[in-house]
């Protein structure tokens, strides 16, 4: 639907995608000729989903990260139990098993 509003009415487009100054420019080549007008159109949307997609990679990247972290800080903890209770269980003569 956006491909064929870009097509049919450039300007709206580049307004609704790209701005004032985007705007001002597609007028303009819009008046040199239509087919400029229409190309800048497309390329606004295709450069805004584009963005849009790398937007929502990033925030998928960012829960991934927290997620890792969580789990590394969690080993880490298990793991300073677990020493603790080797510790513990060595010193009294006992076999340790912790995982």
């Amino acid at each position: 639907m956006r491909y064929v509003l870009a097509i049919l009415l450039p300007p709206s487009m580049a307004l609704a995608y790209g701005g004032c100054g985007s705007f001002t420019l597609n007028i303009i080549l819009c008046l040199v000729g239509y087919i400029p007008g229409m190309v800048h159109a497309i390329l606004i949307v295709l450069q805004k989903e584009s963005n849009d997609r790398h937007q929502a990679m990033m925030k998928e990247m960012v829960k991934w990260q927290a997620h890792q972290d969580l789990k590394r800080n969690s080993r880490r903890k298990t793991e300073i139990v677990c020493r603790k209770k080797e510790d513990n269980v060595t010193a009294s003569g006992d076999k340790a098993s912790c995982y």
